[in-house]
């Protein structure tokens, strides 16, 4: 059973280092300036953004897409599909 569980949590694991990945290429990719890198460093479900509130709330009103009010993205939650949208999304707010 303790086999089992650790490739479950290997799976996860990996889906979600999979996902860091693309998320940074994908803003990297939008032109943006900043250096994204911070989010390949990170660990866990979440990710911190570094944007402010009023452009976390710029990116509900004007996209569609919510998060905490910190800039903290539920990495475990993106869809693999979206994730470019929601990188053009956050390239735009910060210009």
């Amino acid at each position: 059973m303790h086999y089992y569980r650790l490739k479950e949590f290997n799976v996860v694991f990996e889906d979600i280092q999979s996902k860091r990945v693309a998320f940074h290429d994908a803003l990297v990719k939008t032109g943006s300036k900043r250096d994204w890198s911070h989010i390949l460093r990170q660990k866990g479900w979440f990710c911190f953004t570094g944007l402010s509130e009023e452009q976390v709330a710029m990116l509900e009103k004007d996209y569609a897409i919510y998060m905490s009010k910190t800039g903290r993205v539920p990495v475990v939650a993106l869809r693999t599909s979206e994730i470019g949208y929601l990188a053009n999304a956050i390239h735009s707010v910060m210009k």
